[in-house]
Order: structure tokens, then C-alpha cells, then sequence
């Protein structure tokens, strides 16, 4: 961590800065490494999470730190450990405690499979008003997916505000469980259903790729997924890995 500090070019690190203010929700850091050595992709991803204030949560029934294709990946889709199609979502909503930050390093990637962010404030800014009226007063049941080895339910607004605006949205598919994120009465299906359109028909998402590359999204702010992975062959062997940590933010201003 010093090492990065000690030689980050002060551009950069204002703009690290700025991940704090309420206009940027999402940062990209290209050719950070190059080498295929693994811990030192892992040194330098846990480094810049640091930076960034991230402190990361791990949950003993669930595996998060690496993502990579597991047993029986061509069997399951909606799942990092699958080769199928991610579709757009943030992180642990099902959890009772949210989650501020997602950092993902890539490490290694022969398939050049991007992953897909969107700024929730584009799916928003299509909506009309009543239909703004509608999410706010919406609410869902969101469910755990294969990652977890236990299932865990919670129900949340789809718009919740403390001192700034967070979104609860997932719009998985999963093989085992169905739909992540189901609207507990008919006006919250439906504005769901709408949102769900807008995403798969109407707007584009934006690409992150590039071994050695860094991204760092708030996760209430910023949808994640990915297509499904390309030109992968039964008897791959991690072709493409990525390390993830999620969790809470670390307000340096209190420490100051």
C-alpha cells in the first residue's frame, strides 16, 4: 500500500479522492499488472481496496474472494463460478447489512470476457413519474444464489435514503432458486418488470476488461454482471479469474 502511495502520480490521486463525493459511483484503473503471478495481483488488489477505503466482510457460507469457473460450471447460469451469463445486480442485497463497496482486480482472462457496469441513475432517469412514484414505494424479496451454501431471504425498498440514495436492484435468473429480486405485491412486480425491460432492451452498459485492470464501483449506485464467457472449452482450466472484495467504506474524514 505505501509502495502504490509512494508512486501513484498526484492526478490519480486526486481523482482517488473524488471516489468520495456524491457525483462519481464508479472508478477504473487500467495496466496496474501485467504478471500472471497471482499473489502479487492479490497484494496489489487488497492495496488499492485499502486506498480506496474499503474494508472488506467475509461471510463463513459463502466463498467471495475469488472468482474463477467451479464444479459444474457449464451446468448453472447467474453465477460467478458458472460460465453463463451474469445478469445486471449489486451485491448482498439479501444481506441484513448493506454493502457500500465492490472492488474487481482481473488476473487472468483468455476468454476476454468483459464485465458489464450500468450507473443505476441511467435505468431512473427512462422512468416517468408516476412510474418514479411507484419505485419509490416499491418493495421486494431478494434471495441468495448458488455462491451461498445456505439460503438467505430478506425484503427491502427498492429506494432507501440515509444521507445519500441507494438502490436495491437484481435482475438474476438463478438455476436453482429463480428470480433473485420478486416484488412482494402486484404494483412492485410491475415496476420491476418494467426496470427489467429497460435493462435488457433499452440501454447499454459499459465495459470493464484487461488483465491487470481495477474497478471499483458503490455498490448501491452501480449494477454489475457480465455475458456469458466466450469460447470456453469443457476441460478449461481457469481461464479467467478475477479477485472481488466487498463491503463497507471507511470514512477517513472522521479520522482526520
Amino acid at each position: 500500500m505505501s509502495l502504490v502511495l509512494d508512486n501513484i502520480c498526484k492526478e490519480d490521486l486526486e481523482k482517488i479522492r473524488r471516489f468520495d463525493d456524491k457525483f462519481t459511483s464508479a472508478v477504473i484503473i487500467n495496466n496496474i499488472l501485467k504478471e500472471s503471478d497471482l499473489e502479487l495481483h492479490y497484494i496489489a488488489h487488497e492495496s488499492l481496496s485499502d486506498i480506496f477505503g474499503l474494508i472488506d466482510i467475509h461471510y463463513e457460507y459463502e466463498d467471495h474472494k475469488w472468482l474463477c469457473l467451479k464444479e459444474k460450471a457449464f451446468d448453472y447460469k447467474e453465477w460467478g463460478g458458472g460460465v453463463g451469463m451474469i445478469s445486471l445486480h449489486s451485491d448482498d442485497i439479501y444481506e441484513t447489512r448493506d454493502i457500500d463497496l465492490l472492488s474487481l482486480s482481473i488476473c487472468k482472462d483468455i476468454s476476454n470476457t468483459p464485465t458489464n457496469y450500468l450507473p443505476i441513475r441511467e435505468i431512473i432517469n427512462l422512468l416517468g413519474d408516476k412510474q418514479l412514484e411507484a419505485l419509490l414505494r416499491a418493495k421486494a424479496k431478494f434471495i441468495s444464489g448458488k455462491n451461498v451454501s445456505c439460503i438467505k431471504k430478506t425484503i427491502k425498498n427498492l429506494i432507501t435514503y440515509n444521507d445519500t440514495l441507494s438502490v436495491n436492484l437484481d435482475f438474476r435468473n438463478d438455476t436453482n432458486v429463480g428470480f433473485r429480486m420478486v416484488g412482494i405485491d402486484k404494483d412492485s412486480h410491475h415496476i420491476i418488470e418494467i426496470l427489467r425491460n429497460i435493462v435488457e432492451n433499452k440501454i447499454n452498459t459499459n465495459k470493464f476488461n484487461g488483465i491487470g485492470s481495477f474497478l471499483i464501483i458503490k455498490n448501491k449506485q452501480v449494477l454489475h454482471g457480465r455475458d456469458k464467457l466466450n469460447n470456453i472449452k469443457k476441460d478449461a482450466e481457469k481461464p479467467r479469474i478475477l479477485i472481488r472484495s466487498k463491503g463497507l467504506k471507511f470514512n477517513y474524514k472522521d479520522f482526520a
